[in-house]
């Protein structure tokens, strides 16, 4: 598309620059030609006005003087019609010089007119050609700013595809519950960063509550470990003890007539961002299909990372 469109000006340029050719051509066969045809009708014109001249001139002294005998008259014949001769040379002679002044100011004006009339020509199509450049500069310029952005984008998901694969993700890696004398059930949950760079400012929160309910929130007060730093690979156990039950709950809990939830969020930032990143977790106390012992496993909903 890019290269017909440049062949595209590139001959309407080549249209340009023949109109200026045949601008220039036509002017100067037009100033040749008038000047050719104003030499040839001048001398055809000055050669049949002297012989018409002539042949009035001897038409005339033949109907005057040929009659006269006497020398006298004669003579005075003879000279006038030399004086007028003369006279009417010298007559023709300022008709035949404004004629050419004339002739010199229509040529003068044909001349001045085909130079402006060039001068048009030659202006538009010099207007044209600018038009031309401008436009082929401003494709030009739209095909290197659409090559930047476009280099731009691919810089961006490049960068960002690196941030990705590069970022900490930090998540939980196990859960464990364990009974305890006293109604008490103990919560292990183990946390651990699967990216390549260190999270930092981690921070966990765990909540434990039995009984059916709809809603698991995580309050700003909620029981939180302390920041800390997690390294790529590395671990770290964080756990939560429930209340004391009475022995009906802790019946009803135990027997998982009555859910048991843990749920919780972890925060951190990556290396890339100051912004805070978010992991929450939610299990549900049941027991392992192979040993029979309490467990806790992931919930369908609760469990997200930003």
């Amino acid at each position: 598309m890019g290269q017909r469109l440049i062949d595209l000006i590139k001959g309407e340029k080549l249209v340009a620059w023949a109109l200026v050719a045949f601008a220039f051509l036509f002017v100067t066969n037009a100033i040749f030609a008038g000047i050719i045809y104003s030499n040839v009708y001048d001398s055809v014109y000055h050669g049949y006005a002297t012989s018409k001249h002539e042949a009035a001139r001897k038409d005339e002294f033949e109907s005057r003087c040929s009659q006269i005998t006497a020398v006298e008259e004669l003579r005075s014949c003879f000279e006038r019609h030399i004086e007028t001769g003369w006279e009417t040379q010298r007559a023709q002679e300022d008709l035949n010089a404004q004629k050419e002044m004339a002739d010199w100011t229509f040529w003068m004006l044909i001349v001045t007119g085909a130079i402006g009339a060039a001068s048009i020509v030659l202006t538009v199509a010099g207007i044209w050609l600018v038009y031309l450049n401008l436009r082929e500069a401003r494709i030009v310029s739209k095909q290197a700013t659409a090559a930047t952005e476009a280099a731009q984008v691919t810089v961006d998901v490049t960068r960002h595809t690196a941030e990705a694969q590069l970022r900490a993700y930090v998540g939980v890696d196990a859960a464990d519950i364990k009974e305890s004398s006293g109604r008490i059930m103990h919560i292990a949950i183990r946390i651990k960063n699967s990216g390549l760079t260190p999270a930092k400012s981690v921070q966990t929160a765990t909540i434990t509550e039995n009984g059916l309910r709809q809603d698991f929130p995580i309050k700003a007060n909620d029981p939180s470990d302390a920041r800390f730093s997690l390294f790529p690979g590395t671990t770290y156990y964080t756990g939560i003890t429930s209340d004391q039950m009475s022995d009906n709950e802790w019946e009803d809990v135990r027997k998982l007539k009555k859910p048991l939830y843990v749920w919780g969020r972890i925060t951190y930032q990556d290396a890339f961002s100051t912004d805070q990143r978010e992991t929450t977790f939610r299990f549900k106390m049941g027991r392992s299909d192979s040993s029979g012992n309490l467990t806790l496993f992931p919930c369908e909903e609760g469990n997200s990372y930003t």
